[in-house]
């Protein structure tokens, strides 16, 4: 893209966060096929097996996340779209290794990405996916690490959201699929792979529904974008077979005019009907 003045402001809040200090620090994970070349690997742990190898988990450490009602610096020319996650929340931190007995809270959140990011570099993560992030504000849902990896705990998270043409949007997760994860393995290799006293664990869009990046019919239609590319081309060598995809999901995002208007709605809501976490993420 031409106009860098999005990823700009993006590095400079970056920047900014990194400078201070907060009672919290979330890592967020991407369990994605690409290969950033700005994330942390968190090998030898694997994502499930799917229609791709596994691979390991990546991510990076967000110094300031929003909690509650948020308004992001941001416009619709960063061409915003959530997705629907969980994160777990050890208020005193995750200072030592972890077991199934081990207690946390379990609490929706947004991972709010900026597609304007992705458009411009594809083997790039932390410019879309840092800085942005919002976790619902409410008590949450107080559970073991092995009750979450044995499926007993059943609430959702959803995110909804206008988009510049007036459309609904959702996406969902429900707290089920997180028996897919090798959780405490996962949890784990986190807290090895840091000094810092991390308090917010988040475990990247797992379902289908959760994300844009996720949607079957986004990923087929893409998958055959990219591989007509390499047709053309005689060859994929050019740039890495998932990172032209992502590509291609971001420019369906941008040509389909499906990324937020001005506001998206978080709620996190147990199978009693109990809301246990809400936020309104708000874009300029």
């Amino acid at each position: 893209m031409s106009n860098l003045r999005p990823l700009k402001h993006i590095l400079f809040l970056l920047l900014l966060s990194n400078l201070s200090h907060a009672d919290y620090l979330l890592w967020m994970t991407d369990g994605s096929p690409v290969e950033f070349s700005d994330t942390e690997s968190l090998a030898p742990v694997m994502t499930p097996p799917s229609l791709l190898e596994p691979q390991p988990y990546e991510g990076a450490l967000d110094y300031l996340p929003a909690i509650g009602d948020t308004e992001l610096v941001a416009d619709t020319r960063f061409f915003v779209s959530v997705e629907a996650e969980w994160v777990l929340i050890k208020p005193e931190g995750f200072s030592e290794l972890v077991d199934e007995n081990t207690e946390v809270v379990l609490q929706g959140m947004s991972d709010t990405k900026y597609f304007a990011a992705f458009l411009e570099h594809q083997d790039l993560w932390q410019p879309a996916s840092i800085g942005n992030n919002v976790i619902a504000q409410g008590e949450g849902i107080k559970t073991t690490l092995g009750a979450l990896a044995r499926g007993e705990v059943n609430a959702d998270v959803t995110l909804s959201y206008l988009d510049v043409r007036g459309r609904f949007h959702t996406f969902t997760s429900n707290s089920q699929s997180l028996a897919t994860m090798p959780l405490i393995e996962f949890v784990n290799q986190v807290i090895r792979s840091h000094s810092e006293v991390i308090t917010h664990i988040n475990l990247g869009a797992i379902e289908a529904e959760s994300a844009w990046v996720n949607l079957d019919a986004i990923r087929t239609v893409a998958t055959l974008k990219a591989l007509f590319s390499c047709a053309i081309r005689f060859s994929c060598s050019h740039q890495p077979l998932p990172e032209q995809v992502l590509k291609q999901i971001s420019m369906l995002l941008v040509k389909g005019n499906a990324y937020m208007k001005d506001v998206a709605r978080l709620e996190m809501i147990h199978s009693s009907g109990k809301i246990k976490g809400e936020a309104t993420i708000t874009i300029n």
